[in-house]
């Protein structure tokens, strides 16, 4: 008999995965940094990793 185990997804208590987690760290960054440039490009980037975590709900916000 073969058995096949699925491997752990790394979530933390939010339910975040590490790609959505990095996306938030690199919106704080940018918004640190002050450069609009680069705070547009990391809320993109925050926004298809939300898209692709299931928030259809954050992104129906983010352009409402």
């Amino acid at each position: 008999m073969t058995t096949t185990t699925t491997p752990a997804v790394d979530v933390d208590v939010w339910g975040h995965t590490a790609a959505l987690r990095e996306a938030e760290a690199a919106v704080n960054a940018a918004t640190a940094s002050g450069d609009v440039d680069r705070i547009a490009a990391a809320a993109h980037a925050l926004i298809v990793a939300a898209a692709a975590h299931g928030w259809p709900t954050a992104t129906a916000l983010v352009f409402t």
